[in-house]
């Protein structure tokens, strides 16, 4: 068997969770708040965004990418959300002083979390915009996303990263009506209440009962009532995305969340669809239900692809797939992170996320054993390196992938020469180059169970000049 196989984390035995913390102080040496959620294998943290201009948002967008967060990776054992918010009205920047990135850190990594999330948000004229940052912390910063090719067990010594680990994604463009108008489902203990924080009590809604949001006041949608208004903590609602998107088959609608169940009605194939009403099935998985033009139904969140408010959420969580080695999901995430319009504006965050794109899809065909019938790779990293093409490490890792997935050296040598001309001392550049080179000349075995095809003599003067180039021994 031989397999793309990256090492960090494994999961642990139970479903997506969400925790939230109070930072009520917070200076150089004060005590972090206590933990949360610490038996959770992959734990990530969503700082309260900066709201320099004081719109009012900074709460609520913390908040909503919070939930929506959980909601995408709703059914991943091993991964929890915590949200890091501050007291009452006041707001966390207020708390954090001055360097807001080195505070949201130091959170997550009290929290033993891998990712930090947070942000800035401004509104003008309507228009909402939104600048979102992450860190990967810990094991992921120091080993970074590491790909290393094995072949039975065995280190081939081929080895590729993707090395970013701060992401400042593109500025996102919204309005307050698509972030918060939309459909939430009560969770067991859900009140509406006459006000955001309290009040008396409006109406008690049953568990799975969907309510209408027209907005969003700190940590409590404003909900629709018969009377008017009311407020629902959103830690008792379920927060659905208020979009799919089908592919390019037809959809069968079902009158309820089960794949027995009978149709209701079709939806056409690449098409858009609210979402009224959502239902997670032990053992059936996440569906929707969704208003088509031909009437409303229920469909396999599988099915089809969930356009959630901001595009950082499908960077997020698939993040938290690909750490967890649920490839095919990541795979799923990433591309719909680079289907949200203005994405490719960061250039960086979008090689990364076509980085990972491709990765995952290779990943996903080693652990099926059919690596080289993998689709879709070249696509991505080619994308990553038109994005970046003065990043070695874009090169280095489309050469690996090459040579794992073709069982050649050509193309692979002149990905290879591309990225010591970038940078001559790139480490795994330097590192692939020395054992192709043994291999090509004889002097290894390390890579002869791959049965790579033989290098012809023009391809071995052109590894013997760049080793002689760059001093690779061989």
């Amino acid at each position: 068997m031989k397999r793309l196989a990256w090492l960090l984390l494994a999961a642990a035995a139970f479903a997506a969770r969400a925790g939230d913390i109070t930072v009520t102080k917070f200076e150089p040496g004060a005590p972090l708040p206590k933990k949360v959620l610490e038996h959770v294998a992959l734990k990530g943290v969503i700082a309260e965004f900066i709201d320099p201009e004081r719109s009012e948002l900074g709460k609520e967008i913390a908040y909503l990418l919070w939930r929506e967060v959980l909601t995408a990776i709703s059914d991943q054992k091993g991964a929890g959300v915590i949200l890091a918010r501050a007291p009452g009205n006041e707001r966390l920047v207020d708390l954090l002083a001055q360097n807001y990135h080195e505070a949201a850190v130091r959170i997550a990594q009290g929290q033993g979390a891998r990712m930090a999330v947070w942000g800035s948000v401004a509104e003008s004229g309507g228009r909402v915009y939104v600048d979102t940052y992450l860190s990967l912390i810990g094991e992921a910063e120091r080993n970074e996303l590491l790909m290393r090719l094995t072949t039975r067990g065995a280190d081939t010594g081929l080895v590729a990263r993707i090395p970013r680990t701060r992401f400042n994604f593109a500025p996102a463009e919204t309005t307050r009506d698509a972030l918060f108008r939309r459909t939430v489902i009560a969770r067991a203990g859900a009140v509406v209440r006459a006000a955001a924080g309290g009040g008396r009590t409006l109406a008690t809604p049953k568990p799975g009962q969907t309510l209408q949001a027209e907005g969003m006041q700190g940590g409590w949608f404003v909900v629709r009532t018969p009377s008017g208004q009311g407020y629902v903590d959103i830690n008792r609602v379920d927060v659905p995305p208020r979009q799919v998107e089908s592919g390019a088959a037809e959809l069968v609608l079902r009158a309820e969340p089960a794949r027995n169940a009978r149709p209701s009605g079709r939806a056409a194939q690449n098409g858009t669809y609210q979402v009224t009403d959502m239902r997670y099935l032990a053992g059936g998985g996440l569906w929707y239900r969704i208003a088509a033009p031909a009437g409303a139904g229920w469909v396999p969140a599988i099915a089809v692809r969930p356009r959630f408010s901001l595009p950082v959420v499908h960077f997020v969580a698939g993040l938290y797939r690909y750490q967890l080695g649920r490839w095919d999901d990541a795979a799923r995430e990433f591309d719909q992170y680079l289907r949200a319009p203005g994405v490719e504006a960061d250039n960086a965050s979008y090689a990364t996320a076509c980085q990972l794109l491709g990765a995952s899809r290779l990943a996903s065909a080693s652990r099926a054993e059919s690596l080289p019938g993998a689709s879709g790779w070249e696509d991505a990293f080619e994308r990553a390196i038109r994005a970046t093409p003065y990043d070695p490490a874009a090169y280095t890792l489309r050469a690996v992938s090459t040579i794992a997935v073709r069982r050649t050296l050509d193309p692979a040598v002149g990905d290879l020469k591309r990225a010591l001309e970038l940078d001559p001392q790139h480490a795994d550049t330097r590192a692939a180059l020395a054992q192709i080179s043994a291999h090509a000349f004889g002097t290894s075995s390390r890579l002869q169970p791959l049965k790579l095809a033989p290098a012809s003599p023009a391809l071995q003067r052109d590894l013997e000049a760049l080793a002689k180039r760059y001093a690779v021994p061989r």
